[in-house]
């Protein structure tokens, strides 16, 4: 399975405190016993400093955090280039204080090792040595092209080679994917690097990232060092950052009848480049599905002809009872990638100023209080808006649902057929659902959902031609499947925590009786246009 992915540089906050002076070299340990180690230092305002930490012993991959007087996090940087685990920043001080520095194991490994930190402080000079420590070493002679937006840096030597021809098409896609995203559609520009890469333009680096076989990565987007203000919005964040973004040098691996290579580059760069405008809100959100389920949305807004998104919704579609934003589940970590269709839901229910919304919450916010904040603007929330989009699945309702394979279809739980009572094989996670053939018979039938502590909730989904009607049961309620092409029982799970990766399934069973009350009423009616019947 080929991929696309950002780096996130994590923090991680345990604790020894060292005294740390000036101009000095350190040594240290990290593992199991001993994952953080703490350094202070003055600095006047002004005065820059550049830190490097290099392993020299073990599988060390370190992560170095600074931290200002206030104790916000200013800079953090994990790996300084695509060749090495060592860590390099730089940072020019606009307030007199203590600083303080970690140096930590990167986040969810299991490495240890001796370090060596050097920390050296002067005027601005002493930073120009982070230029080499953590630009991206082409395999051959490095060569440019610059437009006004990105300097394009390749080789036609190595395994890194492309050609004259495939860099000029990258470079005029980069600036084609700007002018739809920041002057069409209204995107703040992404954070300017400084003098990285040579000047101040996005710098975009075309490598070899794809095996033989097609796996690994299409591109990549890193965050810079430095975290503060995007002076391209008028909120004021305090994680923007800049980017450098990584495409695959050629495409060929994985280029087929379907989609060309130029047709691949162009949606990743799409995506890569919507992860920079990522960065300018907020380059270091716990939830990674904020950033890949609205990047990958954004290749079909972007280039709907030469999108790669739908590729992702099979995912979705075979585990609708995962955690919603988990990564760690069943497909690898791409669920979160197929759930721009979550996006694409809110953008049917409120226009695409709804995305816009909730990025600046995004950075205002952590975890799920920022799509709590963006839902209440409308008078919608968390609960309602998943159960919304897990009924909208049912029937396929997307205007992109052209480009859908007819096989791509929800995991159906199971049929239920007359009255009885039925049992899930797992159950649903937060903000879950399972989903039932409703085939009972003629007349009226009582639907019930027991033995989950009163959390699960019923919704019953009545296909007739071009339409679909939901029904809320809440706990239970009656439906008939008179009139109906097809007819489903969706079991959904409202809660819903922080911990993405943290996730249950809620065990529960449904009993199906005759009953002779009347009909729960509808609640809402689907487009089913796209609808094909579950298997």
């Amino acid at each position: 399975m080929v991929y696309r992915l950002f780096v996130a540089l994590l923090i991680v906050i345990l604790g020894v405190g060292l005294a740390a002076a000036q101009d000095e070299t350190y040594r240290g340990s990290l593992d199991a016993n001993n994952e953080e180690d703490q350094y202070e230092f003055i600095l006047k305002k002004g005065e820059s400093v550049l830190i490097t930490a290099e392993a020299v012993s073990g599988d060390l991959d370190t992560v170095i955090t600074l931290y200002g007087p206030d104790g916000a996090m200013l800079a953090e940087n994990d790996d300084r280039n695509g060749d090495t685990l060592d860590s390099a920043l730089g940072f020019t001080a606009v307030d007199t204080g203590s600083y303080t520095l970690t140096i930590a194991r990167y986040d969810g490994q299991n490495t240890s090792g001796n370090y060596e930190l050097q920390i050296t402080i002067g005027g601005e000079d002493i930073l120009e040595p982070l230029i080499a420590l953590t630009s991206i070493e082409l395999s051959g002679p490095g060569l440019t092209i610059d437009t006004p937006n990105f300097r394009i840096h390749y080789t036609l030597e190595g395994i890194d080679r492309t050609t004259e021809a495939f860099a000029q098409e990258v470079a005029k896609t980069m600036e084609e994917v700007w002018r739809i995203q920041i002057e069409q559609m209204g995107w703040p520009a992404p954070v300017p690097d400084g003098m990285n890469g040579g000047d101040g333009r996005l710098d975009v680096y075309l490598v070899d990232m794809l095996e033989e076989e097609g796996e690994g990565a299409l591109g990549m987007a890193t965050p810079g060092d430095l975290y503060g203000d995007n002076p391209a919005t008028e909120m004021v964040e305090r994680y923007a950052a800049s980017a450098t973004l990584q495409l695959d040098n050629d495409f060929v691996e994985i280029e087929s009848k379907e989609q060309t290579a130029v047709e691949l580059m162009r949606a990743t760069a799409a995506h890569e480049f919507h992860h920079a405008v990522q960065f300018g809100y907020d380059a270091n959100d716990p939830y990674s599905w904020y950033f890949e389920s609205t990047a990958v949305w954004m290749e079909i807004a972007t280039f709907p002809k030469d999108q790669d998104a739908v590729g992702y919704v099979d995912n979705n579609y075979d585990y609708p009872e995962i955690c919603f934003g988990a990564t760690d589940e069943p497909s690898d970590g791409l669920l979160q990638y197929g759930e721009w269709m979550f996006i694409q839901s809110l953008v049917d229910a409120y226009g695409r100023k709804v995305v816009h919304e909730l990025w600046e919450n995004v950075a205002r916010h952590d975890g799920f209080e920022a799509l709590e904040e963006t839902l209440a603007a409308y008078g919608d929330t968390v609960e309602a808006a998943l159960a919304r989009y897990r009924l909208q699945n049912v029937v396929r309702d997307y205007k992109f649902a052209t480009y859908f394979d007819e096989e791509t279809l929800l995991w159906l739980e199971d049929r239920i057929v007359g009255g009885g009572r039925w049992v899930p094989s797992d159950g649903a996670q937060e903000l879950g659902a399972n989903y039932f053939a409703f085939v009972p018979g003629d007349g009226t039938f009582n639907v019930t959902i027991s033995g989950d502590d009163n959390r699960l909730r019923l919704w019953g989904i009545g296909v007739r031609g071009e339409e679909a009607d939901t029904f809320d049961l809440g706990r239970g309620g009656n439906l008939s499947a008179d009139g109906y092409d097809h007819m489903y029982v969706m079991v959904f799970n409202p809660e819903y925590d922080n911990n993405l990766n943290d996730c249950a399934y809620v065990d529960y069973a449904l009993r199906v009786t005759a009953a002779n009350g009347a009909l729960a009423r509808v609640s809402s009616t689907l487009n089913a246009r796209y609808f094909l019947p579950l298997k």
